[in-house]
């Protein structure tokens, strides 16, 4: 029954319209990297069997991070990009709105919220979703330099004042040049390169 908590260990999490959405989880000894979960309302230790999704099955992908913003939850698979649309009120009112190859993360710290939108980043681009559409921030920067840049651990934050995300190259590394990063103003649209802009260890 709905009131059955069903144990399952999982690897992103988000809350949403008073329910938790989990995605790339593990239950009943099984794992399921491509499935996400939902609770009922308030009942966020709830995870009932039938409240799942299976989203591109057997694709070769796993589920990296969920983020949400204007009542969709964007689903990031290493390399595609799922846009679920959790707006209705109803239990099975929640759908795949879209799907977009090559707009996934390899890093959970690749995504982060701000205040108007959702932005995330991979060697493809600088991206950001305002709830309606998706735009690629990244066109002042050589392809070249870009991907050589970005790698699997590179972190996006958000930092609310100056309108500014920050793109930190490597956070495993403890190399010369795994602090820098780049650093781009939603006020002026352009980048600034900052050379060991934090600590390489």
């Amino acid at each position: 029954t709905e009131e059955t908590i069903i144990d399952a260990q999982y690897k992103s999490a988000e809350v949403v319209g008073r329910r938790v959405y989990v995605g790339n989880i593990k239950q009943g000894g099984r794992t399921y990297p491509d499935r996400m979960l939902r609770t009922p309302v308030n009942k966020f230790d709830t995870f009932p069997p039938f409240n799942f999704i299976d989203i591109g099955v057997n694709d070769g992908e796993d589920f990296v991070k969920i983020e949400s913003f204007a009542d969709r939850l964007l689903a990031y698979k290493n390399k595609t990009l799922y846009i679920i649309n959790v707006g209705g009120g109803s239990d099975t009112q929640w759908f795949l709105e879209s799907e977009h190859a090559n707009l996934g993360v390899e890093f959970h710290a690749a995504v982060v919220k701000t205040d108007f939108g959702v932005a995330w980043v991979n060697k493809n681009g600088l991206y950001f979703y305002d709830g309606s559409q998706i735009r690629n921030l990244q066109s002042k920067i050589l392809e070249s330099s870009w991907t050589g840049f970005v790698n699997d651990d590179t972190i996006l934050g958000y930092e609310p004042t100056h309108k500014h995300l920050v793109v930190v190259r490597d956070a495993a590394a403890s190399g010369s040049t795994s602090g820098d990063a780049y650093v781009y103003s939603f006020i002026t649209n352009n980048f600034t390169f900052v050379e060991g802009m934090v600590d390489n260890a």
